[in-house]
């Protein structure tokens, strides 16, 4: 089974060879997304990082909807797979490409 931490470094690498910054972000507030990710376009998001099957906190629900309805993107990832699907995702968006500033 995958741990957490596992899926978190595994996406961090995944967005660093693609030319992305993916920091942990640790704050006083509960609830803040794990991963503050930042993209050669200009571009940043958040990612909650989860083991498969994990379940947001009532706090990290709250704060997802918090930034959602700030115009935020938020995402959730529960495993490497879906880390890779975030990556080509963000890809396709054009985010990794510095010729797409925003």
């Amino acid at each position: 089974m995958e741990l957490e931490k596992d899926v978190e470094s595994y996406f961090k690498n995944k967005v660093r060879n693609k030319g992305g910054l993916s920091l942990k972000w640790v704050s006083t507030i509960r609830g803040i997304p794990d991963q503050l990710v930042m993209f050669p376009n200009g571009k940043t998001v958040f990612v909650e990082m989860k083991r498969p099957n994990g379940t947001l906190r009532k706090s990290q629900d709250k704060m997802t909807r918090t930034l959602r309805n700030l115009n935020q993107q938020v995402y959730v990832c529960y495993s490497k797979k879906q880390a890779d699907m975030l990556v080509k995702e963000f890809q396709e968006r054009g985010y990794f490409d510095a010729s797409k500033i925003t």
